[in-house]
């Protein structure tokens, strides 16, 4: 009837389970991305430190390294469940969800591919196993 308002995407419980992983790993993104804000910052203290220090800066890069590939992933893979979710509207420029996933695409092969940021986390964490390996044998 013209009295009762038209139920929104977002208030239908299929919708919702279908986005809140996304959300969830935006937050997550989000308190990931401020970590690795404060490693750069104790990477520039002990850049300046006498002798430079450059264990820090190794780690932030391992870090950041895979945390772009991962996030750019993931985030191409949400952009495409939330446009799906959205059945038809999805498609549709109204929407801007084409737009947003059109422009996010390129993302993920801006400043290397991701497959090679990936492999250099990979290659940090077998030399950190390594090492840790000649430790304790």
């Amino acid at each position: 009837t013209a009295d009762v308002p038209e139920m929104q995407l977002l208030d239908t419980a299929t919708h919702q389970e279908d986005l809140m992983p996304a959300l969830a790993a935006a937050y997550a993104f989000r308190f990931a991305s401020k970590s690795l804000l404060e490693l750069n910052d104790q990477c520039v203290k002990d850049l300046h430190a006498n002798p430079p220090k450059l264990q820090s800066l190794v780690e932030a890069h391992a870090l950041s390294a895979g945390l772009k590939a991962f996030c750019l992933w993931e985030c191409h893979e949400m952009l495409e469940v939330a446009r799906q979710t959205f059945g038809g509207h999805g498609y549709s420029m109204y929407s801007g969800m084409p737009s947003l996933v059109q422009d996010h695409a390129v993302m993920t092969a801006w400043d290397g591919a991701n497959t090679v940021m990936a492999l250099q986390t990979a290659r940090h964490l077998v030399k950190s196993l390594e090492a840790a390996t000649r430790r304790v044998v």
